[in-house]
């Protein structure tokens, strides 16, 4: 994992080069790059009202959130999962079996 700011400025850049250098290089052709960042900032707004909770986070200092993070307990999309380097969709028989592996992940990871 990069930095967040680090890989949020090369990922507006440059996709490519961002994914190149922090992406999954085993990721589909055709599907977007996903990338794992470390974050530190401050907490700016928080959304508890669901289960698919998320915070707001202050990366740099400005005041304004610069990422939103998943804290659950539902965990939405397969982020995580198509993260990995380790795993990939020819793994699995079908794509039901990936999305179902994708579901188990979040769960797990919560």
């Amino acid at each position: 994992a990069g930095s967040f700011p680090e890989v949020h400025a090369l990922a507006k850049a440059d996709p490519a080069a961002a994914g190149a250098k922090f992406g999954n290089p085993k990721k589909q052709a055709n599907s977007p790059w996903t990338f794992a960042v470390r974050l530190k900032g401050k907490i700016v707004a928080a959304n508890t009202q669901s289960r698919a909770a998320t915070m707001d986070v202050d990366a740099d200092g400005d005041g304004k959130a610069d990422a939103r993070v998943q804290i659950g307990p539902a965990m939405r999309g397969t982020a995580l999962r198509d993260s990995l380097d380790f795993i990939q969709f020819n793994d699995f028989t079908n794509q039901i079996d990936f999305a179902q592996f994708g579901k188990a992940f979040n769960i797990h990871a919560d």
